[in-house]
């Protein structure tokens, strides 16, 4: 089995794609079940999948700390639907305290998560114990993302509630203060997100690199 946190279904899609044709060319011979996975609070395809409907059960005006998992409605969305119902894909989704903790629980293990990664432990965890997956089965835990820009992203929600002209409040004064406070730490946001850019950049330069060789 392989979870795959789901929002807009290109790593499901592409996933698939590859274990099918690996299969095709003999290098492999069976290909691993999908477990689509969803945050509870915007699980449209989780839904769809669980209720053995055909058609996306869209979401709208929700909110969820799995901020890279913010699809409503989406696009393709049917057919991971029919893939699922056709080779007998898993679906299951995770509360927002639940992604919390499965973050926290990957952290005590030395990987350094962000929030939609995380929805997966407790979404195997779910379907482990309703026998949906047997206990012996091996899995496959999809991690995406760069966390060091979802982490500045997590950082930078408190400092918004402080006023943007803080720092131009009376030299001394504790407005002050907190305003020359929150402008290094959004400076120090900046570099990280320039810093983590540079290494998802320079990745994607040696697998451009790499592929043309």
């Amino acid at each position: 089995y392989i979870a795959v946190p789901t929002s807009a279904c290109g790593h499901t899609r592409g996933l698939w794609k590859g274990w099918k044709e690996l299969h095709e060319a003999g290098l492999i011979n069976r290909i691993p079940k999908m477990i689509v996975v969803q945050a509870s609070n915007n699980s449209p395809l989780v839904t769809s999948i669980k209720q053995g409907v055909a058609h996306i059960t869209p979401f709208a005006d929700f909110h969820t700390i799995a901020e890279a998992l913010t699809s409503g409605n989406p696009p393709g969305g049917e057919e991971i639907i029919a893939k699922a119902q056709q080779h007998g894909w898993l679906a299951e989704s995770a509360s927002e305290e639940e992604i919390l903790d499965g973050q926290r629980h990957l952290a005590a293990s030395g990987h350094f998560v962000e929030p939609a990664t995380a929805t997966s432990v407790h979404a195997i965890r779910k379907l482990r114990d309703s026998g949906a997956i047997e206990q012996d089965a091996d899995l496959v835990a999809f991690a995406d993302r760069d966390t060091l820009l979802a982490a500045a992203g997590a950082l930078d929600l408190p400092l918004r509630l402080v006023p943007a002209d803080a720092a131009d409040a009376p030299p001394g004064s504790l407005l002050h203060s907190l305003g020359s406070m929150v402008a290094s730490l959004r400076s120090l946001i900046q570099e990280i997100n320039r810093s983590a850019a540079l290494l998802v950049g320079n990745a994607e330069e040696i697998s451009r690199a790499s592929t043309e060789v």
